[in-house]
């Protein structure tokens, strides 16, 4: 896949939109609109991944959504693609009007970020 800025891209630690990329001989480095603190993968900028990290990108962030995922404080239950290149997602509270403006107006959080951060009560 052909990276380039203004793209969306998901990786193991979100979603988020390309700044730059920084092309060296062996590997490409991109740099994102969010700043990852809570844990960092690559170096002292939690803001750069390798292109090798990207498990999707697209220039519609409606693309990189999944079943699991947060939009807003509704998970996302059931994603419909289309043959004519559509898709319908439908969140827990029944809506199903969502569009790229409605994503990034309400935020999304991936389910590998909200499994990172969740904590678990152990059966005895």
């Amino acid at each position: 896949m052909k990276l380039e800025v203004e793209m969306f891209v998901r990786t193991k630690k979100g979603i988020a939109k390309i700044t730059s990329i920084y092309k060296e001989p062996n590997q490409n480095i991109i740099y994102t609109d969010i700043d990852y603190a809570f844990e960092n993968y690559l170096s002292n900028y939690n803001n750069e991944w390798l292109c090798d990290e990207v498990s999707k990108a697209s220039n519609d962030i409606i693309d990189l959504i999944e079943p699991g995922d947060f939009i807003g404080n509704y998970i996302v239950e059931e994603v419909y693609d289309y043959e004519n290149k559509t898709r319908t997602i439908f969140l827990s509270n029944g809506f199903d009007e969502v569009d790229n403006d409605y994503i990034l107006e309400n935020g999304v959080v991936t389910k590998e970020q909200f499994e990172k951060v969740s904590y678990r009560v152990e059966e005895k």
